[in-house]
């Protein structure tokens, strides 16, 4: 029973160290370039040591894989059984403006190519099936182009938002996006 509590202690603060370490890492992403960021400095801000950093992770590019990794996760949950097009867009929106930091982190401050192709494969793979419910029979090669330009287009708009500094999704361009994906999509639906 002793090794069971022990080990529920040692994942709890391993838990609470790769939190500190996420969280430190995508504020002073959000305040400096990658580039400029090293372990001593990343180590001081989450007030944990060295050893602890390097125990977690072999180096930064590696936690900031964790935190892109901890995101696309929450972003899959987010989008289970999500069968209509514009409640989905709707969801995205409002979790990407929740957790706006880490995408001004990871996009706006440091562009990260990875992240942002996790981004849209996400997406692509997540509206696959309210478009398919559409016209289930639409072709595969038309699906990939229909899902491609979906997930490019909310990209491109999410970006401007984030560049533009809101605070939060203007109604008006979720709307106007929701009305373009509607009749572009619908329309190559037929």
């Amino acid at each position: 029973m002793n090794d069971l509590h022990d080990v529920r202690k040692e994942d709890r603060r391993i838990a609470k160290t790769k939190k500190l370490l996420k969280e430190a890492i995508i504020e002073l992403m959000g305040k400096n370039y990658i580039d400029h960021i090293t372990v001593s400095t990343l180590c001081e801000y989450a007030d944990i040591s060295r050893n602890t950093f390097y125990y977690h992770y072999a180096h930064i590019g590696e936690l900031i894989d964790d935190v892109i990794a901890d995101n696309i996760q929450l972003l899959d949950t987010l989008s289970m059984g999500i069968t209509d097009p514009q409640k989905g867009v709707c969801e995205l929106y409002e979790f990407m403006v929740k957790h706006k930091n880490i995408y001004m982190a990871l996009l706006i401050k440091n562009t990260n190519m990875n992240f942002l192709h996790a981004l849209k494969e996400h997406t692509k793979v997540n509206v696959r099936p309210a478009f398919l419910s559409l016209n289930p029979h639409v072709s595969e090669e038309r699906m990939e182009i229909i899902s491609s330009f979906v997930a490019d287009i909310f990209l491109t708009v999410f970006l401007r938002w984030l560049q533009k500094g809101y605070e939060k999704a203007p109604d008006n361009e979720v709307e106007l996006l929701i009305q373009l994906l509607d009749y572009g999509v619908q329309t190559t639906m037929r």
